[in-house]
């Protein structure tokens, strides 16, 4: 099959009703690598995960897409061991590395389904 950039590709046997991407580029040693690999980055994990997006729409399948949960940070409104948490619809306001930039970016689209996850 020949590939064609910017677009989907979901092949399947049998009938699936779901998609799970925990496909993104962090870098190596650490995601400050993805500073000076801009491009890279942004094939993956913006044009990678919308394009994926994107052909699960059109074939009515729903995507669940886990991702970081470095889009947020402690502030004035979330105190560090307040207990007060961040919520799934929140605006990101975390954007200190290229990485989470780049998260941040696919974060409020209505598309699928997000999981922040925090390590």
């Amino acid at each position: 099959m020949k590939f064609a950039y910017g677009t989907s590709r979901l092949e399947a046997t049998n009938s699936p009703t779901h998609v799970f991407n925990a496909a993104d580029v962090t870098g190596r040693p650490n995601v400050d690598w993805c500073g000076s690999h801009r491009v890279e980055t942004i094939r993956v994990n913006v044009v990678g995960t919308l394009t994926l997006a994107e052909g699960c729409r059109e074939r009515g399948l729903i995507l669940i897409n886990y991702a970081t949960g470095c889009i947020f940070e402690y502030d004035d409104e979330h105190p560090l061991g307040s207990g007060v948490g961040f919520v799934e619809e929140g605006t990101p306001n975390f954007v200190g590395s290229f990485y989470c930039k780049t998260k941040a970016m696919v974060s409020d689209d209505p598309i699928f389904l997000m999981l922040h996850l925090s390590l």
